[in-house]
């Protein structure tokens, strides 16, 4: 289990940043959901660090990204399978690789 609590809780801020700006921005939700999207993406983000699930390489996390603000956002549109959650998630990920590009240009 992954015991760096400052790391774990940077790369939280990070997965909340790249979840609630794209959907907040996109006009998906709300921005209570937006926050709520966030949030959860943060918590998966938490979990998944706790568990050293995470993937190392660049599309892997940018992936995950995705799969972390699909499913938040999925699940804050009560579930249903629009084009905006499918957005949202693909500007979460294009979000987090440019991010992950920039870390290690």
């Amino acid at each position: 289990m992954n015991r760096d609590y400052k790391d774990i809780a940077r790369r939280a801020g990070k997965a909340f940043i790249q979840a609630f700006i794209p959907v907040f921005l996109l006009g998906t939700v709300g921005i209570q959901a937006a926050i709520a999207v966030g949030a959860i993406s943060a918590l998966i983000s938490v979990v998944m660090n706790i568990f050293n699930i995470s993937p190392t390489s660049i599309p892997g996390r940018a992936g995950s990204t995705f799969l972390q603000t699909f499913l938040a956002t999925w699940a804050v549109t009560g579930y249903e399978f629009t084009t905006g959650v499918i957005v949202s998630a693909a500007a979460a990920a294009f979000s987090a690789a440019m991010n992950f590009v920039k870390e290690t240009a």
